[in-house]
């Protein structure tokens, strides 16, 4: 099988598997031997999958912590006309994962950029979920206060889409009682050990899982869990002002409320006229 030169200069961005190493995709073992060099999340995760499939490579860490400098560096190595991989523990890069801030800099600094694609968990547990794939809403990791955490859930609740969200198991619990005020009889789908042996799919509504949880204990391990989106009619939920003010600033009330109705999937003639209220107030 024939796969196209590495190109110099270029930022790889590679999918790695979430779970099971067979699910790493040929072209891009074939990027990983062949790019200059390695950057990655944790270089003992990225070590070992490199040792299982007998690619020797120069490996640097680039994670959450990294600095500036540490992009600088890896931008500096492009300009030289070096070819730069970059991934993840687990998955495609950038996804709830380091990476963007680079790929940011590529862009500014007229750099190529390409995916490798592969293995994504939120892919993975949507399409295994049994709940509608057609439309769908990635919240990543949710906010670790309280007050953020459940507004977000309030804004989320009139979302005609399947949400995705990962979670931890030890944090579970916490997040199936805040789930369970705002989605109480929702279908919620809990996938864990994805493309591994013992992988599993708990569904049922919010409530029955809180309660298997609260008596049985949290899963270990991380988890993705897919919740059914709001069906039929629902007014929408109050409108933030700070936001609904500042998009004001830059649109129309018209445009605003286009915007608002598709996000929440409610009339825009209801949206419209509390958009007026905002808009008055001052």
């Amino acid at each position: 099988m024939h796969f196209a030169d590495v190109q110099q200069g270029t930022l790889y961005l590679v999918a790695t598997p979430i779970g099971n190493l067979g699910d790493i995709t040929l072209r891009a073992l074939h990027t990983l031997r062949n790019v200059d060099v390695i950057f990655c999340e944790d270089t003992r995760v990225s070590n070992h999958l490199l040792k299982v499939y007998g690619i020797q490579a120069s490996l640097h860490a680039y994670h959450d912590h990294s600095n500036a400098s540490e992009r600088h560096h890896i931008l500096k190595r492009l300009k030289e006309g070096q070819s730069v991989a970059l991934l993840s523990d687990a998955g495609t890069p950038l996804i709830s994962d380091p990476g963007y801030k680079v790929v940011v800099d590529c862009y500014e600094e007229n750099i190529p950029v390409t995916l490798v694609p592969g293995a994504c968990a939120l892919i993975h547990g949507l399409v295994i979920s049994g709940l509608p794939p057609d439309q769908f809403y990635f919240g990543g990791f949710l906010p670790l206060k309280d007050k953020d955490r459940r507004e977000k859930l309030r804004m989320l609740s009139c979302l005609p889409a399947s949400l995705i969200f990962y979670e931890t198991g030890p944090k579970l619990l916490k997040t199936l009682l805040d789930l369970n005020e705002f989605f109480e009889d929702r279908l919620l789908a809990v996938t864990r050990e994805l493309t591994k042996k013992f992988e599993a799919v708990h569904r049922g509504k919010v409530s029955e899982l809180l309660t298997h949880y609260t008596q049985k204990g949290p899963p270990k391990g991380e988890l993705v869990l897919v919740l059914q989106g709001q069906t039929g009619s629902q007014e929408h939920p109050p409108l933030n002002r700070d936001l609904c003010k500042k998009m004001l600033e830059k649109m129309s009330v018209k445009d605003t409320a286009d915007i608002l109705s598709h996000l929440f999937g409610q009339s825009k003639n209801s949206i419209y006229q509390d958009l007026l209220k905002i808009k008055n107030e001052d």
